[in-house]
């Protein structure tokens, strides 16, 4: 499917640029090359740099108007013991606290975003990332939403991540600027167990419309309302034990057939449902 990096010619939020910006965090899954390749020659963006370290990466891909840093989601074993790790920590950035497994992983990464921030000279900065890269996204907006005023963060799928007192931090001081999409049951939204949501929730329903109203509000919420029959407990205890027990072979799409919410998940789910919204 075509990519226009106009779509984030805007100083807010719109289906438009959330596709462009599903399309780069299912893109950060490819690996560098893929990156390089599909954003120079396919996308036109001016520049294009690939982070990596430990178990985090992505890129960064500038033009003259635009500063977009996507955040590789879960695809390893290791990256998913993180996401179900829920070991909570002082964050200042948050003003509370948050799951030590992604803070862990976005240190590793710290210093090339703070490099791509530095050169940033006005140009808008959009932030974005599915599944652990939602939670990174979340982590480098926190740092730098003071510095970069018109920031904007758009995630797919991310985890919970926050204690309550850190979640109304980020929905007071951050607010609308950050857009949570979430596809029905999506059952990384819902996990791990015990921990807040923030942002303005865009929630699609199993037919790919938005549930609840158009209005921008970010509130901090318990992962997500009406769950499967599998409880979150239940089905966190599932994926850890596959995880840990399968190391390297663990893939989350075996899983679709004993988890709920699963399907809903991946990067196409998403891109199907913001594809007919953003009427390209």
């Amino acid at each position: 499917m075509a990519f226009d990096k106009s779509w984030l010619d805007s100083n807010q939020f719109d289906w438009k640029a959330a596709l462009a910006l599903i399309m780069a965090s299912d893109l950060a899954y490819g690996g560098r090359q893929t990156v390089e390749l599909t954003a120079k020659l396919f996308w036109k963006v001016d520049s294009v740099a690939f982070f990596e370290a430990g178990n985090a990466e992505g890129f960064v891909a500038e033009d003259a108007a635009n500063m977009m840093i996507a955040f590789r989601g879960s695809s390893e074993a290791d990256d998913w013991a993180k996401n179900l790790d829920g070991a909570w920590v002082p964050a200042p950035e948050f003003h509370g606290r948050a799951h030590k497994g992604f803070l862990d992983t976005y240190a590793f990464v710290e210093q090339d975003i703070a490099a791509a921030v530095a050169r940033l000279n006005g140009r808008r900065l959009w932030l974005t990332g599915h599944s652990l890269g939602g939670a990174l996204g979340l982590i480098a907006m926190a740092r730098y939403h003071a510095q970069v005023p018109g920031a904007r963060l758009v995630t797919f799928g991310q985890p919970a991540m926050l204690n309550y007192t850190a979640a109304q931090w980020v929905a007071q001081e951050i607010g609308a600027r950050y857009v949570r999409v979430v596809n029905h049951i999506d059952i990384v939204s819902r996990l791990p167990p015990g921990h807040f949501h923030t942002g303005w929730k865009r929630h699609f329903d199993a037919d790919g419309n938005l549930r609840g109203g158009a209005s921008p509000i970010a509130a901090a919420d318990m992962p997500e309302e009406n769950p499967p029959a599998d409880t979150d407990a239940e089905t966190h205890g599932k994926l850890a034990g596959a995880a840990r027990t399968r190391g390297a072979r663990f893939d989350p799409s075996s899983a679709l057939g004993w988890i709920p919410g699963v399907p809903e998940h991946a990067t196409s789910a998403y891109i199907t449902c913001i594809r007919a919204l953003a009427g390209v």
